[in-house]
């Protein structure tokens, strides 16, 4: 594996993990079914106020990952609320 690869790798885990942190300090104590879309949108409309649209799409990406993450692992009978046309428009 190149040094680029491994930097690249490990600054992408870097970034993963604090914008996951940060969504876990806004989640709270909260369970995930419980979050619905609406409020992943209001959470992700606040986050990336500003900055340009790939950002908002990498940061959608990267919750709507994160839920599969745990669905497929933890919890199987767990909805993604990315999954929701609510959210369609950050993606386009």
């Amino acid at each position: 594996m190149s040094i680029r690869r491994q930097i690249r790798e490990k600054n992408t885990v870097k970034n993963y993990r604090l914008y996951l942190i940060k969504f876990g300090e806004w989640a709270g104590d909260r369970e995930l079914e419980n979050i619905s879309p609406d409020e992943v949108l209001a959470y992700l409309t606040e986050k990336t106020e500003g900055q340009k649209q790939s950002t908002k799409r990498f940061r959608y990406t990267l919750l709507k990952t994160f839920f599969n993450f745990i669905k497929n692992t933890i919890d199987p009978s767990l909805t993604n609320p990315c999954d929701f046309p609510v959210l369609k428009k950050i993606r386009s």
